[in-house]
């Protein structure tokens, strides 16, 4: 495959360098296409459910093959169609909420890709070694970008593509997941300066470069995985899957039933002699406090288990506010403390500017949740822990945030039932992951559907629910495992993406280099 992407790179070179027949230019175009589709292909097959990881480290270079010598107008066509074809693949699970929602979604995350083909462009004469920091610099900010602008997704970020490969993301502590990103773009402009020059010398120090800098992220990995951390505490914790559909919940005569399906798996854990049961999101039909027999149901549930249980419930306060939160009751069943979700999903919980354009309401009928104020620490005796509801452990700076008012762990509950068995329920367990590693906690994930599983400070799986033929979606049963609890704030934790700030450095002095 590498030669022939190498032969194709010089020819396409050649021609574009030359007055050829507007013929050639047509018979050239379709082939620079399906390079960049083929590029799309690669990189999403890094992702789940295939996870052929090493694909993100090579996925690249046909898309800059395609982008050799063309137009700035040209560039940015070419890897605008990449970024559709990848987000396509990457994204498809959202038509099962909304097809609309998915369109514009790809369309704009597209812009990205595009953006970085307008960088290519300008940095296609530079030397390697210019291009093998400027390059990754540029897709750095750009992940970044897409990770906070209108409410952010950082979701498909090409370093998430690595969680399970525990060596490379140890460096998460230091750059969060945009080193692993920029790691794997310069893997990939290394390989195609190799591939599309003759003279090799010329790019030996570009080679030495690189393997130095993926040598040194393997060195700190393995030192990292050695590296014991000092606990505060441990804690025997049980998860529960129900996999109750979403269609069910809102149904009324179907909720004693849902109900006793919660407390039938929470028989068998408080049977394991477990410190705390959790529930995953909006695990409690209906709307808490509307139905009093419900409340009353559970609390007398939670009393007679004497142990602690953390329940997802939608909240209301005087009938005007809603809220999506998470729910601490004693072993006596009294509620101890509440979260209520602080970053909410635009379209999926509630309408931005409905009041200017309320037609949307037409093409997206939900109710408006309300976000929530506090940044709430659960405690249980000298241990502490914060919830991070459905998405927001895929808000990084949410996580750092929780951890410096004092959470010693982190747990994620979530309802991913929207998107049915799809590669979104795993591509979620990769935000957990890299919030673990950065921030050098555990992570308790409890998913309605899964997965729902155990994550260590090092971002390994260590425990998951599953049937006995591996399988971890909508498998109704518990999984219970000691988690360890500690203190420590990594160099993560207290400057946040000082990484992405310093490629946004890096960005500008190549362009002042350029000019000079």
């Amino acid at each position: 495959m590498t030669l022939v992407l190498a032969g194709a790179g010089k020819n396409i070179k050649s021609v574009a360098g030359n007055n050829t027949t507007s013929f050639d230019n047509r018979m050239l175009k379709p082939f620079q296409y399906l390079l960049a589709v083929f590029s799309s292909a690669l990189l999403a097959l890094a992702f789940p459910k295939t996870e052929f990881w090493i694909l993100a480290w090579v996925g690249l270079v046909p898309l800059f093959f395609s982008l050799d010598g063309k137009n700035i107008k040209q560039s940015f066509h070419i890897a605008y169609v990449a970024g559709l074809v990848f987000f396509s693949l990457c994204f498809y699970w959202i038509y099962h909420v909304t097809f609309l929602g998915l369109a514009l979604l790809v369309f704009y995350f597209a812009l990205y890709f595009g953006l970085f083909g307008l960088a290519y462009y300008f940095s296609y004469r530079e030397k390697p070694l210019r291009k093998l920091f400027f390059l990754p610099s540029v897709w750095v900010v750009l992940e970044f970008f897409r990770a906070h602008l209108f409410s952010g997704f950082s979701w498909a970020s090409l370093g998430l593509s690595q969680y399970k490969i525990l060596p490379v993301i140890q460096i998460a502590d230091l750059t969060g997941v945009y080193g692993i990103s920029f790691l794997i773009v310069m893997g990939n402009v290394c390989l195609k300066e190799f591939l599309s020059t003759s003279q090799k010398m010329k790019i030996f120090f570009a080679v030495l470069l690189t393997v130095f800098c993926l040598g040194l992220t393997l060195g700190y990995g393995q030192f990292r995985l050695k590296n014991k951390i000092i606990a505060t505490g441990e804690m025997n914790i049980s998860i529960i899957q129900p996999s109750i559909k979403m269609a069910d919940r809102w149904q009324e005569s179907l909720w004693k039933d849902i109900i006793e399906e919660h407390f039938n798996l929470s028989r068998k854990a408080v049977l394991q002699k477990t410190d705390l049961v959790i529930w995953p999101e909006s695990s409690l039909p209906g709307i808490f406090s509307q139905k009093l027999w419900l409340f009353h149901q559970l609390a007398n549930f939670v009393r007679d288990a004497k142990t602690p249980f953390l329940i997802g419930a939608v909240t209301h306060l005087k009938d005007e506010f809603y809220f999506n939160s998470a729910l601490l009751f004693s072993s006596d069943g009294e509620v101890m403390r509440q979260y209520d979700k602080w970053h909410l999903v635009p379209y999926g919980e509630y309408i931005p500017f409905r009041k200017y354009f309320p037609f949307l309401k037409y093409i997206v009928p939900i109710d408006d949740f309300t976000s929530g104020r506090e940044l709430t620490i659960f405690s249980l005796g000298a241990l502490k822990f914060s919830v991070l509801i459905c998405f927001e452990d895929s808000v990084a700076y949410l996580s750092r945030e929780f951890i410096k008012h004092g959470a010693q762990a982190l747990v994620n509950i979530t309802n991913d039932d929207w998107f049915k068995k799809s590669s979104a329920l795993f591509m979620h367990v990769q935000s957990s992951v890299f919030r673990a590693v950065e921030n050098r906690k555990s992570v308790i994930r409890v998913a309605n559907t899964g997965v729902s599983c155990f994550i260590n400070p090092w971002g390994k799986i260590v425990k998951k629910v599953q049937n006995k033929q591996g399988q971890s979606l909508y498998v109704k049963d518990i999984a219970t495992d000691a988690v360890v609890f500690n203190s420590i704030q990594t160099f993560y934790t207290k400057f946040g993406d000082v990484f992405a700030f310093v490629c946004f450095l890096c960005i500008l002095i190549g362009i002042i280099i350029k000019k000079n």
